[in-house]
């Protein structure tokens, strides 16, 4: 221990606690080994002549500790987290030579100032003991948050493949993360663009695309789902030709051919469905109008252009009358056919 009087005077003494013991009569006082902390002794000083009267000080033996201090990083997300650790560390009389950090999850760094990532959520305990040359030491402790990310998801009410017209409806099932932070944001991205407001917790597809959702929670942790691939199937197209002649006579039939790259169709006479009538081509024995769906492989369906209103011709119903015939008086035949229908 080194102890050094106040400048100014013509001489010192120094002594023990009770007086008793002369430790010392320059204006530097080295002991070694030191005294215990806590020790108490004087230093009696002597002035110049004419400089002012004697007077004795106490003095008691304390530590001269360097003093720990570090900044406590604001929270961050899970995900790139990346905290920077700037060590606020103080000195007295010589300088630090050690920043000993321990990071929280097993991890221990040295340095002024350390960076640090974590590989799991929740609160980190940070301690720091800096080291000065003469080995004195100090301790502090302070905590960092890590905040879990909410997982992102995304349910479809169908098949993401659907017909050109239709549209699918994606639904977020976002989970906030296991640390509770409720999802305060919805932002719907196609081709990793934001939707412009696409906010909500579902959208509307009406058209092919890679859609993603990302969601934000409370603590401005965001995630992104998976991509979930959109497409619309195209409308099978085709058309019917006009008969040249629509109508036909009773007993007779007519064909009816759909000019289409469906797969399959569903013919209509008034607009009711001709059950098991699923083929490109249709016989017609009935007056009406005719349609038809067209089918692809996919299932998309679309009414072909065109209808054909078909009338039928009645035979006419032949039939006659006569008068009253007598021998020898001509009889007349009156002809009664029915052509009212043809």
């Amino acid at each position: 221990t080194t102890l050094t009087g106040p400048s100014g005077f013509k001489s010192y003494k120094w002594w023990n606690n009770d007086f008793t013991t002369s430790l010392g009569n320059a204006r530097q006082l080295s002991m070694n080994p030191g005294m215990s902390l806590g020790s108490k002794l004087w230093v009696e000083v002597f002035p110049f002549s004419g400089m002012g009267c004697r007077d004795t000080l106490p003095v008691t033996i304390v530590p001269v500790l360097p003093n720990a201090d570090f900044n406590i990083p604001a929270p961050q997300c899970l995900s790139a987290n990346q905290f920077l650790f700037n060590s606020l560390s103080t000195f007295r009389k010589v300088p630090i030579v050690e920043h000993l950090w321990s990071l929280g999850d097993g991890n221990n760094k040295a340095g002024r100032d350390v960076e640090h990532s974590y590989v799991s959520s929740g609160n980190k305990n940070i301690t720091l003991v800096v080291v000065d040359q003469n080995g004195c030491r100090d301790t502090t402790d302070g905590s960092v948050i890590i905040h879990a990310e909410p997982v992102a998801g995304i349910l479809s009410n169908a098949s993401t493949l659907f017909c050109d017209g239709d549209s699918v409806l994606l639904s977020s099932f976002s989970r906030p993360s296991a640390a509770g932070g409720v999802i305060t944001q919805f932002q719907w991205l196609t081709n990793g663009i934001p939707i412009p407001a696409a906010e909500n917790a579902s959208l509307s597809v009406y058209s092919s695309g890679r859609f993603q959702l990302k969601v934000t929670d409370e603590n401005q942790c965001s995630d992104t789902s998976e991509v979930v691939t959109a497409i619309a199937q195209p409308l099978p197209q085709g058309s019917l030709p006009l008969l040249t002649d629509p109508v036909i006579c009773e007993g007779a039939k007519t064909l009816l051919t759909v000019q289409s790259n469906a797969s399959s169709f569903q013919w209509y006479r008034n607009g009711n469905a001709l059950p098991a009538e699923r083929n490109a081509s249709l016989e017609v024995r009935e007056e009406g109008t005719y349609t038809v769906e067209m089918i692809s492989v996919n299932g998309c369906k679309s009414m072909a252009d065109g209808a054909n209103l078909i009338q039928i011709r009645v035979k006419p119903i032949p039939d006659f009358t006569n008068t009253v015939h007598c021998k020898g008086i001509p009889i007349t035949f009156i002809n009664t056919t029915d052509t009212s229908r043809s």
